[in-house]
């Protein structure tokens, strides 16, 4: 891939000769048979520095194939542009630096042209450059960054368990801990009630305890597809643990 900055004075000369010849609607077989002579064809041609508007105000630089493809009645003009590609064995190059909605366009328009055509060389040259523009688009997109990458998703996942768990663990060994502390007073005390009854019911409180917090800590955290009876779920949960304890 070629930018424009590392091109030289002269190259940068033939490529916006070019950009005005497409835009005048010039006949540019003999520009690129130049270019070729020069050895600057595919620098030229894999060059992304044309500027082009979308509708939001949105600027993005698109290459010469591109820009000539935003004219009516460019098919010839594409033409020549694949067939001097082809010619010097770059056209997978020149394919894969077409991006975006783009790609979609030049296929449209290769269908048209192919649909123009009547010599059945020529359509089957158009159906190679189809199959060839195919691999490039499945390629491109295989190497495109998604939106949200897979490990990100995982890592958040991970992250709620871990805050989930870390919450019951706190709220757990807290109630043990004031269980232990009001058994020690009722032995001080000399209550009748037996010890062991009493550390265990309060071991279930903490675990309920726990579990509630837990359960809150996750109902913030996790995503909102989730959020299905996850409190009935856990009321239920806690009801039982308290029956078993008394």
């Amino acid at each position: 891939m070629s930018r424009y900055e590392d091109l030289i004075e002269e190259q940068k000369k033939l490529y916006n000769t070019l950009r005005d010849e497409i835009k005048n609607k010039k006949n540019i077989t003999s520009f690129l048979k130049e270019y070729t002579k020069k050895g600057v064809l595919k620098k030229i041609l894999t060059t992304a520095n044309i500027t082009e508007k979308l509708k939001g105000g949105t600027e993005y630089n698109i290459t010469p194939l591109a820009y000539a493809m935003n004219f009516i009645n460019c098919e010839k003009k594409i033409k020549v542009i694949l067939e001097a590609s082809e010619d010097n064995n770059m056209l997978e190059e020149v394919f894969a630096r077409v991006e975006g909605n783009d790609r979609k366009k030049l296929q449209e328009i290769l269908k048209t042209l192919k649909s123009q055509e009547q010599d059945e060389g020529q359509e089957t040259k158009i159906d190679n450059w189809l199959a060839i523009l195919a691999d490039s688009i499945s390629s491109c997109k295989s190497n495109e960054k998604p939106l949200v990458p897979e490990s990100r998703v995982s890592k958040t996942e991970e992250n709620i368990v871990k805050t989930t768990n870390k919450s019951i663990m706190i709220g757990s060994v807290c109630g043990v801990i004031a269980a232990l502390k009001v058994g020690g007073g009722c032995f001080a005390a000399g209550i009748a009630l037996p010890i062991l009854a009493l550390i265990g019911i309060a071991v279930a409180a903490a675990v309920f305890t726990g579990l509630v917090a837990g359960g809150i800590t996750y109902e913030v955290y996790k995503p909102c597809d989730e959020l299905k009876d996850a409190i009935a779920q856990k009321t239920g949960i806690s009801s039982e643990l308290v029956q078993q304890s008394s």
